[in-house]
């Protein structure tokens, strides 16, 4: 898996690795509601799949599925 910066690599702006935030918001919109959920309850709030499971009345294996499908769909687009 590539990273948006590779490691070691030195960046005087780390920000400057990170994708246009308008076409990360894009994205997003355009995702199914639990799953744009699922991705930023774990991305930003940090939250468990069992708590997202939990708060999104899903099962657990279905979160995962959702977050690791739409990382990796999200990152197919940003290369």
């Amino acid at each position: 898996m590539n990273a948006i910066c590779e490691r070691g690599q030195s960046v005087p702006n780390p920000a400057s690795c990170i994708p246009d935030s308008m076409t990360l918001r894009t994205m997003l919109d355009e995702l199914e509601p639990n799953r744009r959920a699922s991705l930023l309850l774990a991305i930003i709030d940090g939250r468990t799949h069992e708590e997202i499971a939990e708060y999104l009345q899903a099962p657990v294996g279905t979160v995962k599925a959702w977050i690791r499908r739409e990382l990796m769909a999200m990152r197919r687009q940003l290369e």
